[in-house]
């Protein structure tokens, strides 16, 4: 239980971090400011971002229902972020992230683990 914890709190914290990384260079508009005097947050046009997903959750067990459920989820609380989500099948995993990765093509977010 503990592994998928952990598991679960570095996927979001992955994919969190991206999304919040994007953009660092753009330079702030002086006429527009995020929050307004009162504490409360003015409306703020974002820019879309396309990221690619790739993840081995291809099954019903309870570890890949609950981590298509945390993408769910985070792609409705990031309407700005677009999702392009891969399930690839476990056996296939390892050589597929393998081969891209000789390409030079790898996805943006991708699930690892530890070796053993």
């Amino acid at each position: 239980m503990k592994k998928l914890l952990l598991l679960t709190l570095m996927f979001v914290f992955t994919v969190s971090l991206i999304g919040c990384s994007s953009g660092g260079n753009q330079s702030a508009d002086p006429g527009k400011t995020p929050t307004a005097s009162n504490g409360n947050s003015a409306k703020k046009t974002e820019e879309k971002v396309k990221l690619s997903l790739w993840h081995n959750f291809t099954g019903n067990d309870l570890r890949a229902t609950m981590m298509r459920d945390q993408i769910d989820k985070f792609q409705k609380d990031h309407p700005n972020i677009e999702l392009d989500i891969q399930a690839i099948p476990p056996d296939g995993y390892k050589t597929r992230l393998k081969t891209v990765a000789a390409a030079n093509e790898m996805p943006d977010v991708f699930m690892m683990w530890p070796e053993r």
